[in-house]
């Protein structure tokens, strides 16, 4: 992996999809910019929120990240307030487990400058929810010029949400 990004083993990820990596994986992404996630099953119980410019690179798609949460599996850290910006994940795969349960696998909802390749959705209510319905409490949360290439979504009720703030962006599946 890039030398200049830390791998989440670091922070105390085991990946073994019983202990609970949540916090691994948010310390990890709270300092650095460049987050290496290496092959495994990453259980988390709350949100993975990322903040501006995290930019997280995953091994393969044996590199899961995998929660039964009735919330967003992964999503910006300032989404129900205010816009983020560059935020990317390349490769990996993110496992709802459950579809029932109303989760979103990728909520970049308020997202500008957002990019997922080649990453695999599974067992989701809704895979990857681009644009909000809502504008937050200043009007100012949307998403616009984010990039979805080459993923796959799958055995969720809907593939992409795209709200009404959802400007410019593009899809490419893969």
């Amino acid at each position: 992996f890039p030398s200049h990004d830390t791998d989440v083993r670091w922070w105390g990820a085991v990946g073994d999809g019983v202990v609970d990596d949540t916090a691994a994986l948010q310390a990890a992404s709270d300092i650095e910019l460049g987050v290496w996630v290496p092959n495994g099953t990453y259980k988390i119980t709350t949100t993975w929120e990322l903040r501006d410019y995290a930019n997280i690179y995953f091994e393969s798609h044996f590199a899961i990240i995998q929660g039964d949460l009735a919330t967003s599996l992964i999503a910006a850290k300032n989404r129900l307030t205010t816009r983020s910006f560059f935020i990317s994940l390349h490769g990996g795969r993110i496992d709802g487990v459950d579809k029932s349960g109303g989760s979103i696998a990728i909520d970049f909802s308020s997202v500008s400058y957002g990019h997922v390749w080649g990453t695999w959705v599974y067992n989701c209510q809704v895979g990857i929810a681009n644009g909000a319905d809502y504008g937050g409490p200043d009007g100012a949360v949307s998403s616009y010029y984010n990039s979805y290439v080459s993923f796959i979504v799958s055995s969720c009720s809907v593939g992409i949400r795209n709200g009404t703030l959802g400007n410019a962006c593009t899809f490419t599946a893969g």
